[in-house]
């Protein structure tokens, strides 16, 4: 989309309080209090991140060490993980 003067930025948030987990019945008790952002700051990180014209944008500190990590963690250990905590 660059051609056509399009910039994308993927945002990813992480855990964030916006009441979607109440919402969606999803108990996410078992995070950290450390690992929840506000909304409004996630807003501005992402924001900060279309104008600097990056292509991705992990938000927080919590995330981003998490991040890192997953980077070197084999796939399959990965998926297990992520289809324990995101199962309701």
């Amino acid at each position: 989309m660059k051609r056509h003067g399009v910039n994308v930025t993927a945002l990813l948030p992480g855990l964030t309080r916006t009441g979607f987990q109440e919402t969606a019945d999803y108990d996410a008790s078992w995070a950290p209090s450390f690992a929840w952002q506000q909304p409004d700051a996630v807003a501005r990180t992402g924001l900060a991140a279309v104008a600097a014209g990056r292509a991705v944008c992990i938000s927080g500190a919590a995330n981003k060490a998490i991040a890192t990590v997953l980077r070197v963690t084999p796939r399959s250990l990965v998926r297990g993980i992520a289809g324990r905590v995101s199962t309701p």
